[in-house]
């Protein structure tokens, strides 16, 4: 099942401006909200007509932009019984933080434990900052400053998983986050492997071949149309499907989609242009 929060309030963060360099600073167009709430509409109908669960929550707070992005302050791991809150980076996104919601995954799991993180100094933006590959139990992470490597591996080791961190840049800055670059399904992986570090790129490379998945390539330019910013979902009776954005599909090579399995396709240019992040940014996985 997936949970999803509609963009109201929907705008370009200011705040996020010095880290994200996805995002357009161009704020005159009046219309972001309501192209933004449209395109989130026409993802909840596309899911909707594949049959895939999903819980809707509105955004009641004017004063967070990125609500929409709730997969950074919470992760579900309902097979490990864990629910992790994060420390969000930026002071508006740190309000994202929904008690009702924590409840309402309580309710459905009484026994799941709360790992809350906020406590701590250090910033980790959950599944944007870590890539979770949950067939080998692996957490992949690109350091930023949204991305702390000592609070990575702090998550990796309470649920057991080997831990993967790298090194990355772009427009000389780390990028932002890990799960605009990398995207990991049961089957592939893709990565761009252009922004990793050469010291740390054999060390990815070799984790990844590891897993017998088939590796896809992306180039920097198809990392800008949010190729790498996809998840792998699965409809009421296990169907998997790669769910991406049509900016995205756009700029695979036909050769990497036939790679992806059964593709769902979303308009999301509003979100991506001014939000800086993509479909997977939208989607938290509660189950």
């Amino acid at each position: 099942m997936l949970l999803l929060i509609s963009p109201n309030y929907f705008t370009v963060n200011l705040q996020a401006l010095a880290t994200n360099v996805f995002m357009n600073m161009n704020t005159q167009d009046e219309t972001i909200q309501e192209k933004a709430l449209y395109e989130h509409r026409q993802l909840i109908r596309t899911l909707e007509s594949y049959n895939i669960k999903y819980i809707l929550y509105e955004n009641y707070n004017v004063e967070t932009p990125d609500a929409v992005f709730a997969n950074n302050w919470l992760s579900v791991h309902s097979d490990l019984k864990k629910l992790f809150i994060y420390p969000m980076y930026l002071q508006n996104r740190k309000q994202e933080v929904r008690f009702d919601i924590i409840m309402d995954i309580l309710e459905r799991y009484p026994s799941m434990e709360i790992c809350d993180l906020r406590a701590s100094k250090e910033i980790l933006e959950g599944t944007g900052s870590m890539v979770f590959d949950h067939s080998t139990n692996t957490i992949y992470a690109a350091v930023s400053q949204r991305t702390n490597e000592r609070l990575v591996k702090h998550v990796a080791d309470s649920i057991r998983y080997k831990l993967v961190t790298f090194y990355t840049e772009y427009h000389n800055k780390p990028v932002y986050h890990t799960n605009v670059m990398m995207a990991i399904g049961k089957s592939w992986a893709v990565i761009c492997t252009q922004v990793i570090d050469m010291d740390d790129l054999p060390d990815v490379l070799k984790h990844l071949s590891a897993t017998g998945k088939q590796l896809i390539v992306i180039s920097v330019s198809q990392m800008e149309a949010y190729c790498g910013n996809i998840l792998e979902i699965y409809d009421a009776e296990g169907i998997p499907y790669t769910i991406m954005s049509s900016r995205a599909k756009k700029a695979f090579h036909p050769a990497q989609l036939e790679r992806l399995g059964n593709i769902i396709e979303v308009p999301l240019d509003t979100i991506e242009t001014y939000g800086g992040g993509g479909v997977r940014c939208c989607l938290t996985e509660i189950e």
